[in-house]
């Protein structure tokens, strides 16, 4: 792992990998969703992206900026923290119900490192639970681990 500091350019990266998932079929892992609030998967520009570059403004904020060829489709400022070599994003936490009756609970943590050879390595961890009354019930944590190698222009 590269020690992440600020300001840097972390590199350029593919918006699309293609990979198999856990049934052995392939699918389309979209990386740029990683650094949004809300997923855009239906965007425009995304479907017309071809890379995204990451660079360190400063220890909290990361900037992640999508381009087709060297066109500038959008930019968007990540806020996370340096922590034990990774960048972790903001945990993304949201309620939904009326809590003791019905509440739905659902988390997310993503963070990401650089290799020594610019290789993206992300982690993301998602766990969703809810309950009626006093019945409680969830899903188990889903964690995933990806290595994105760096893009060529």
């Amino acid at each position: 792992m590269v020690d992440l500091k600020a300001p840097r350019i972390l590199g350029s990266y593919p918006v699309v990998t293609h990979q198999e998932n856990a049934l052995n079929r392939p699918s389309n892992n979209v990386i740029w969703n990683y650094f949004l609030k809300e997923p855009d998967i239906d965007s425009t520009e995304v479907k017309q992206a071809t890379h995204f570059t990451l660079e360190m403004a400063d220890p909290k904020n990361v900037k992640a900026s999508l381009y087709n060829g060297e066109h500038l489709l959008k930019t968007r400022l990540v806020k996370g923290k340096l922590k034990n070599g990774y960048f972790r994003l903001k945990h993304r936490l949201k309620w939904q119900g009326i809590p003791i009756i019905y509440w739905g609970l659902s988390s997310e943590k993503i963070q990401f490192g650089i290799g020594s050879e610019q290789q993206l390595y992300i982690d993301q961890s998602s766990t969703r639970n809810g309950g009626i009354l006093i019945i409680i019930s969830g899903t188990p944590d889903v964690i995933v681990s990806s290595t994105i190698l760096p893009y060529k222009f």
